[in-house]
């Protein structure tokens, strides 16, 4: 485990930066390296701090930065909500909420217990730092579908409202951003489309593979009682009677368990933060499948730097927002067309060539959005942090 602490000051660390960081889900790993790296072009990586759940992990999967478990309470100079979806609530996670409220307790010591007491009594629940100034960058916020009384709304109004800079990566995010917090946000677009933190030249160059006639289905993991589930259950039904099964791919193999376990007789690509670059196994996503079928945002994200067109399954909001980056490179279905996917897969299929050039068009557009979004956040810091 290595941490920093700053002796003889009040502070644990310069710039502390918090997210849902694992390592174990693709996506927020990415986020991860990605923010890690941009701030390192700008300051020592002495000063830094980064909160994940596992310490020993991130130190192998990104080395030569400073970890902090997530469940201890920070005092820091600049707080960075590092990209990716920070704020959010679905049904029926009341018991898994009471969960998380019992385990952020466990296996932390009395000292850091108090220090969290101590700080949402100043700053209000569900803040976990105290910091002069607090950022948020490229954050996807919403949906709170358990309403304004439930904790992760107001663990985002509380945190919202102590930020002196934030930027959405979509215009949901925005709106609702404005209804929680009358701090005002920037839209820009997700941080994972600064490629150049996260993806080597050579694999960004991977995008002219040839034909595979063969398509990938990237799942993502629910508990039964929610609603997403459903949908999951249909898409994974349907596929499941194909005469050539795709070949199923996971983000985040813990939260996959279940549906790695169901259909083990698939073959499969999964994700391990332990063994593995993101770039090298999006190349390998690259050699295996033509197009995916994605149920995850990051899914159709970051196979897109490759050139990877999808199609994304509406089974979350988040799904509509972030396709509405490749209106055209990629195709948005609802979990009601499910039914038609055979149909859809065909007519897909025969659009490839027109799609990946679009796609190229499209992620370049986004790129150069993030790029200017970088420019804004780095004179913020560059502001803040002395």
């Amino acid at each position: 485990m290595t941490t920093h602490s700053s002796k003889n000051s009040k502070f644990d660390c310069d710039i502390y930066i918090r997210g849902s960081y694992g390592p174990a889900n693709l996506g927020d790993d990415v986020l991860m390296m990605t923010i890690s790296k941009l701030i390192k072009q700008e300051f020592p990586t002495k000063r830094i701090l980064v909160s994940v759940n596992n310490t020993q992990l991130a130190t192998e999967f990104l080395p030569q930065f400073n970890y902090t478990q997530l469940k201890t309470p920070i005092r820091c100079k600049v707080a960075i909500f590092g990209g990716g979806g920070q704020f959010f609530s679905f049904k029926s996670t009341d018991q898994k909420n009471k969960r998380n409220v019992f385990n952020a307790l466990t296996n932390v010591s009395l000292r850091n217990i108090a220090r969290r007491a101590i700080i949402e009594a100043r700053y209000g629940k569900g803040v976990a730092f105290e910091a002069t100034n607090t950022a948020a960058l490229s954050i996807g916020i919403g949906p709170f579908e358990n309403g304004e009384n439930d904790f992760n709304y107001i663990r985002a109004k509380n945190n919202l409202d102590r930020c002196s800079f934030i930027s959405v990566r979509d215009e949901m995010s925005q709106k609702i951003c404005k209804a929680i917090s009358p701090k005002k946000s920037k839209l820009y677009t997700d941080l994972s489309f600064l490629r150049n933190l996260w993806l080597a030249e050579t694999t960004q160059s991977h995008a002219g593979y040839s034909k595979k006639q063969q398509f990938g289905v990237i799942p993502r993991g629910w508990t039964e009682n929610q609603e997403p589930a459903k949908h999951l259950a249909k898409l994974i039904e349907i596929v499941a009677t194909f005469e050539k099964k795709p070949i199923l791919i996971s983000f985040d193999a813990e939260k996959d368990a279940s549906v790695i376990k169901t259909l083990s007789d698939f073959k499969w690509l999964i994700w391990n933060p332990a063994t593995t670059k993101p770039g090298d196994f999006l190349k390998t996503i690259a050699d295996s499948c033509d197009f995916l079928v994605s149920t995850r945002a990051h899914g159709v994200m970051l196979p897109a730097a490759l050139g990877i067109p999808s199609i994304a399954v509406r089974i979350e909001p988040k799904l509509g927002n972030i396709q509405s980056y490749f209106p055209h490179g990629t195709t948005l279905i609802e979990p009601h067309q499910l039914g038609q996917l055979p149909y859809i897969l065909e007519s897909f299929s025969k659009e490839l060539e027109s799609r990946k050039t679009h796609l190229a068009n499209e992620f370049n557009a986004q790129e150069t959005i993030a790029i200017a979004m970088r420019k804004d956040f780095i004179d913020w810091m560059t502001h803040h942090v002395h």
